[in-house]
């Protein structure tokens, strides 16, 4: 792809008669002919790595004004408030891809990752192949097929922010634009707090905003919890916004219904209030998933669905509503809601003959692993188990809140390493423990092999034994590595005899 400079920035002076090839704000990627984004970061100043780009063959920079002050070499161009303008510059040197999909941008603090793969699911079983961008990386989803289990997906990541929920906006026009090369016609996107407060999603034509729920996440980032929940508020004003769908069950999302502009139109979803647009009830749920009735603009139908928990009602009406909201007829749309399948990582269920039912979940906030114990006591015959620990260098406040949580709901807790990063295991465990209810059934084993293992021999054929925290990682960060390590894995081990 070659695009002029003046293609970039339309209305820019004096700008140099300059060919680009490609475009990054990683020095360490740089291409000969490609143009250099150079800005202030969070932790570094990109401005300080322009030698290393010319010294790649840079083809030129544009910088943050000002720009560095000194003869370079190559063409510098300074942009006033770059990092606001990364992605529509990103965005017209792609072609402006989002401009040829459906764009459903997903935020809240838990539930973006299901909701966007369920979205994608089941619009890709409607005929439209949609695309994913998210947490589990990107690329196009296959339709929903419940009899399948989870959904295992070869999702791809590329460039600098490959470990981004939402990546940065050079990075996610490039997705885009592979999309659309893909057949794409619909993307499911997750918008974190994160990409909506550093711009990422600049310069994307958004068409559908769906808002999940606000808890307590990220407050090692944001300066309060008012903050964050501004952030996540920019979604709903989106120029190019046509649809809301937002849960009302949640105090901020009620809220959100009220203050979102007229030229939105706003479907409000609910489990528990009939003044709701979009309305789940008569909730029940089996040993093999759960069943409802809805009651919609559209109509009225009964979903049966292998999903656990009450808070995938929740997403499996948020998905109904962007599908039908779209114009698909409500029997289409329960039709393929009825098939999706469990997402990698998500409320992921792992049945063995003769051993405990085990439920894989990527719960690392109180109010995630609230919903997660209580998705699988409503699902539980026997006793029920809970192995979780809280990531290092995070908020920690949270801490003593999942002990609590932890040990209101489950009858054994098994306290253990998360990600802990560059903190000591001992102390993450012990402000875990300060929160824990007097009198519960708790133990510490910080390796976590061991605690998986522990538990699954402990448990009893007819219990429920939820790992919580890690999710589809197939990592673990200890003291500034990343050492390989699936929470999956470990249980086929031990269901394998360790062979």
């Amino acid at each position: 792809m070659k695009v002029m400079l003046s293609e970039l920035l339309p209305g820019h002076q004096e700008l140099p008669e300059l060919l680009v090839e490609g475009i990054t704000n990683d020095s360490r990627l740089v291409n000969s002919g490609d143009l250099f984004f150079a800005m202030p970061g969070l932790r570094v100043d990109g401005r300080s790595y322009i030698a290393d780009a010319k010294a790649r063959n840079a083809a030129g920079i544009l910088c943050e004004s000002p720009g560095p002050g000194v003869e370079v070499g190559i063409p510098v161009v300074a942009v006033k408030n770059l990092r606001a303008s990364v992605g529509d510059i990103a965005g017209r040197f792609y072609g402006n891809p989002s401009e040829d999909l459906l764009v459903v941008a997903i935020t809240g603090t838990n539930g973006k990752t299901s909701c966007s793969h369920f979205i994608a699911q089941a619009l890709s079983g409607l005929g439209a192949r949609c695309g994913v961008i998210g947490t589990m990386g990107y690329g196009a989803i296959v339709a929903g097929n419940a009899a399948k289990g989870a959904q295992s997906l070869s999702l791809k990541n590329s460039g600098s922010g490959k470990d981004l929920t939402t990546p940065d906006p050079i990075v996610l026009q490039e997705y885009l634009a592979n999309l659309v090369s893909d057949a794409c016609s619909a993307v499911a996107l997750e918008a974190s707090s994160h990409g909506l407060e550093q711009g990422r999603l600049n310069g994307i034509q958004i068409d559908v905003a769906v808002f999940t729920n606000m808890t307590r996440d990220h407050l090692d980032y944001h300066a309060d919890f008012e903050s964050y929940q501004k952030s996540k508020q920019q979604l709903f004003a989106w120029e190019s916004l046509k649809t809301a769908i937002v849960n009302r069950d949640d105090e901020f999302g009620r809220r959100l219904c009220s203050s979102i502009g007229k030229g939105v139109e706003v479907f409000s979803v609910s489990t528990s209030s009939s003044e709701a647009d979009i309305n789940g009830k008569d909730i029940q749920f089996h040993d093999d998933g759960l069943s409802f009735s809805v009651c919609s603009p559209w109509g009225e139908a009964k979903v049966r669905s292998t999903l656990m928990g009450r808070f995938n009602v929740q997403n499996l009406l948020s998905t109904l509503g962007v599908i039908c909201s779209q114009g698909y007829a409500l029997e289409e749309a329960v039709s393929v809601i009825s098939e999706i399948g469990m997402v990698k990582g998500r409320m992921e269920v792992i049945r063995n003959p003769g051993q405990p039912t085990v439920v894989i979940d990527y719960a690392h906030t109180p109010d995630a692993l609230d919903k997660a114990l209580q998705a699988t006591k409503e699902h539980c015959r026997g006793e029920l188990w809970c192995v979780f620990g809280c990531g290092g260098d995070r908020d920690t406040g949270k801490r003593p809140l999942m002990g609590e949580v932890a040990s209101t709901h489950a009858g054994h807790v098994v306290i253990t390493d998360d990600n802990p990063r560059s903190e000591s295991s001992a102390d993450i465990a012990s402000e875990i423990i300060r929160g824990v209810v007097a009198g519960s059934h708790v133990e510490v084993e910080t390796d976590r092999r061991s605690a998986i293992w522990n538990t699954l021999s402990n448990a009893g054929c007819g219990d429920v034994v939820l790992i919580a925290g890690k999710g589809h990682e197939e990592y673990q960060e200890v003291a500034g590595k990343r050492l390989a390590f699936s929470d999956h894995e470990v249980v086929d081990d031990y269901v394998s005899g360790g062979q």
